[in-house]
């Protein structure tokens, strides 16, 4: 999303002459649509922040499109509707959902399916089910996700990138495939209560 590296992220990447969204080029690239800071996730705002995303990357084309969080404000079928447009015209080639809950996820694969509009095949997790001690075969967000992708033909399995962020990386404590229980949930705590999607502004 372009709001990481202060702002700079698609920028910096549009200028390396990759030749992103090209058939040749071999870097994949995903971007965001958000609804914070006097944006929305209404048809209007999602194809301006789309397009003005693949102008700073210098493409025609993202690979993964996201939703960033939702947008309680905006029926969510206008969105859907707006995004399989955006699809139809080859803007970008998957769809993404970032910081929804499990039964927001079925929600839209509902809608999706109903209407003949693009499923989402990608899912990011809210807030970093392994290193909560989380599985995909549990009872926390990656469990209901999982099950969440059986119901609703999820093209692949969640996307777990918060931990990466700086309020859900714990410190000191090794490769983040050891940690010790309870580790990271203390300051994944400290979130709680912030605006949607803050805690997760700083991933990757």
């Amino acid at each position: 999303a372009f709001m990481y590296s202060d702002g700079q992220s698609e920028t910096i990447l549009g200028g390396l002459g990759l030749g992103l969204g090209g058939g040749d080029c071999r870097v994949k690239i995903a971007t965001k649509a958000n609804p914070w800071d006097g944006k929305s996730l209404k048809p209007d705002s999602v194809r301006s922040q789309l397009e003005t995303s693949l102008k700073r990357l210098q493409c025609p084309r993202v690979d993964l499109f996201y939703l960033h969080a939702p947008d309680h404000g905006t029926p969510v079928e206008e969105t859907l509707h707006a995004c399989h447009q955006l699809h139809q015209e080859g803007k970008f080639v998957e769809l993404g959902l970032s910081n929804y809950a499990s039964w927001e996820v079925a929600e839209i694969c509902t809608l999706c399916k109903s209407n003949g509009w693009i499923l989402p095949t990608v899912y990011q997790l809210l807030e970093g089910a392994p290193l909560r001690g989380h599985c995909v075969g549990g009872e926390g967000p990656a469990g209901r996700i999982w099950r969440q992708r059986r119901q609703c033909d999820l093209g692949c399995p969640p996307v777990d990138v918060p931990p990466l962020t700086a309020a859900g990386c714990p410190r000191g404590r090794g490769h983040p495939g050891h940690v010790q229980p309870g580790a990271a949930g203390a300051e994944l705590g400290s979130n709680r209560g912030r605006a949607p999607g803050a805690s997760c502004r700083g991933c990757l």
